[in-house]
């Protein structure tokens, strides 16, 4: 299986390009946007899919970064399903992929680890905010009940708590990245990808992005968090060659969209685009 990923900060223009390949290419591979899998037509997950969303969504409006954590993680857990059933419906030799959930981790579960540990938040508080939300969304605490209780099963863990979770992210910290690979990789079901494509976007043409979008920018959503991200996604560069990740940067940003999309498509065969 080849696996091609997209990679860049927010406003970078991932799911953009993801789509517009989409079209160019929709013959010669199959497209998973990471972690909305509900996106995906006819995967029998959808609905836990978007009630993950959903919490994690829960978990910022509650100001519990703790929970935050594990919502992330949690919905990062249904990818090797996602991945399965595209190969076993299309068929596809090359899978590309936004967001690919252990690059993304390695490179920003530190970030919100550190965050977490800033905030003096204590995980044990993540199960009170959880019976709190239960409370008011019956259906999205069922699901991630299930998600728990699926992914504890196949790990062989008994902690069906939101602090359990969260403490278990919290560990990741001191990993190193072949470990810590070695590890989400069982978590997650998937493998790390053949290629990574960084979009080389100035993270100042990203914040303007994301400012026309009209919506409230949300608090790590600053010119200088974008500055500080985009340095620490290429930081990881040599982490990710030395695990076997072929780094790719793409330039987007004052080209045609065909010859950006050509740039991707490029690394989906041998025969090329």
């Amino acid at each position: 299986m080849n696996r091609v990923t997209l990679m860049g900060i927010d406003g970078s223009g991932k799911t953009t390009l993801m789509r517009a390949v989409q079209a160019a290419a929709a013959n010669r591979a199959s497209f998973c946007f990471s972690p909305d899998f509900h996106d995906i037509s006819g995967f029998p997950g959808a609905a836990e899919s978007r009630a993950l969303t959903e919490f994690s969504r829960l978990a910022d409006s509650h100001a519990d970064p703790c929970l935050k954590l594990a919502s992330l993680y949690l919905r990062m857990c249904a990818f090797g399903e996602a991945e399965a059933f595209l190969l076993a419906t299309e068929r596809r030799p090359t899978l590309c992929i936004e967001r690919h959930p252990l690059l993304d981790s390695l490179t920003y579960l530190p970030v919100y680890i550190a965050a977490v540990k800033r905030s003096g938040a204590r995980p044990e508080t993540s199960d009170a905010t959880l019976a709190r939300i239960a409370q008011d969304h019956p259906e999205v605490a069922g699901h991630v009940a299930a998600a728990i209780a699926r992914r504890n099963g196949r790990l062989g863990i008994t902690d069906a708590s939101a602090s359990g979770i969260a403490n278990y992210c919290m560990a990741f910290g001191g990993y190193a990245p072949a470990d810590f690979v070695r590890a989400l990789s069982r978590d997650y079901q998937t493998g790390l990808p053949n290629v990574l494509l960084y979009l080389d976007v100035p993270p100042s043409l990203a914040f303007a992005r994301i400012g026309a979008r009209g919506k409230p920018l949300e608090a790590h959503e600053s010119l200088e968090n974008l500055i500080r991200l985009d340095h620490l996604a290429r930081s990881k560069f040599s982490s990710f060659e030395a695990l076997g990740v072929s780094c790719h940067t793409l330039v987007v940003s004052g080209l045609p969209e065909a010859d950006v999309v050509r740039g991707v498509t490029r690394h989906f065969d041998a025969a090329g685009p």
